[in-house]
């Protein structure tokens, strides 16, 4: 994934402040859509998690695993698992 520019990091920054500067008017946001609709609130809601849990990512191992086993002195035979 890499290092963050310091570009970035400052932008993230800022937007950051900006959150926490506005964190009244969106709890208030939420208690309004919330008394509108509890779909509403609950659309409102995971858009905002998404920002906050890292997303899940399916891992699919692919390649090939090799296994060297020494027991005392004598080294086992190279096994392999694909």
């Amino acid at each position: 994934m890499g290092t963050p520019n310091r570009t970035t990091k400052e932008a993230k920054e800022f937007l950051k402040s900006i959150l926490y500067a506005e964190f009244d008017n969106i709890q208030a946001s939420l208690k309004n859509a919330r008394s509108e609709s509890d779909s509403k609130y609950i659309d409102l809601l995971t858009k905002l998690l998404q920002f906050v849990l890292p997303k899940q990512v399916e891992a699919e191992g692919k390649g090939k695993i090799e296994i060297k086993v020494t027991y005392g002195n004598k080294r086992q035979p190279d096994s392999s698992l694909t």
